[in-house]
């Protein structure tokens, strides 16, 4: 397992005024308050690597974990390994932001927290490459895609043993990760970059590299017995 502090990371002003909407005098006083807050910043990443032992229908084995999705499934079909992961902005720095009582403030504040929630997973993508060389990794996430739910965050932790916990993160009753900048899942080598965006139907996603597929969606929901289409999905630019 590796453990990793994401350390000197600069801010990129130009990314937080588009990101953020700032315009007029909104800029100087936003860009104030996300350096303020950018001091406190604690980004880090978990992650390791653990066997799929099964995948029978809708069921996927992983460790000592069970996961009920077909889109799981059908994603993770051929996959012999993950790369379990938990990546974050940083407890201390959500911490903060809650803290803050002007709305403005704590908007800038939500913001700078996802720039380096993102800083994290760059890191985490770069340790990946520079451990197992430069192979095609992608990712996929409960509560991204359709069919995945929330609730299988904590079995995700659990095949990192409880790590994030040690590290300060915790869950809601819903299964939703705190701090709220925070992501998990699978990372594995897969000619088929971008699993989320193909299978996400959410039309208005700010986040989106590619299109949905109905194809793969098709493919990856359909019982067992029944027959689909051959995937033959074309490489994807990993940046989009």
């Amino acid at each position: 397992m590796i453990v990793q502090n994401v350390k000197q990371v600069s801010l990129n002003e130009e990314i937080l005024i588009d990101k953020m909407k700032l315009r007029g005098p909104s800029i100087a006083k936003g860009l104030s308050v996300s350096q303020a807050h950018a001091e406190h910043a604690d980004p880090l990443f978990v992650i390791k690597a653990v066997p799929v032992d099964r995948i029978s229908g809708g069921r996927v084995t992983i460790g000592e974990s069970i996961f009920e999705s077909r889109i799981l499934a059908g994603v993770l079909d051929g996959v012999e390994r993950v790369f379990a992961y938990v990546a974050t902005c940083g407890p201390k720095m959500a911490a903060r932001t809650q803290q803050m009582a002007d709305m403005f403030d704590r908007y800038i504040a939500e913001g700078t927290e996802h720039f380096f929630l993102s800083a994290a997973i760059d890191a985490l993508e770069n340790r990946l490459e520079a451990e197992f060389g430069h192979r095609n990794f992608t990712h996929v996430n409960p509560g991204i895609i359709e069919g995945w739910s929330t609730l299988d965050i904590g079995k995700v932790i659990d095949l990192l043993d409880g790590k994030p916990y040690e590290l300060g993160m915790s869950l809601t009753d819903s299964g939703l990760m705190l701090p709220s900048r925070s992501i998990c899942g699978f990372f594995f080598e897969s000619n088929t970059p971008h699993v989320n965006c193909l299978l996400c139907r959410y039309p208005g996603c700010p986040e989106r590299k590619v299109p949905f597929d109905q194809r793969i969606y098709t493919d990856f929901t359909k019982k067992e017995g029944e027959e689909g289409q051959a995937l033959n999905v074309n490489l994807i630019d990993k940046k989009g």
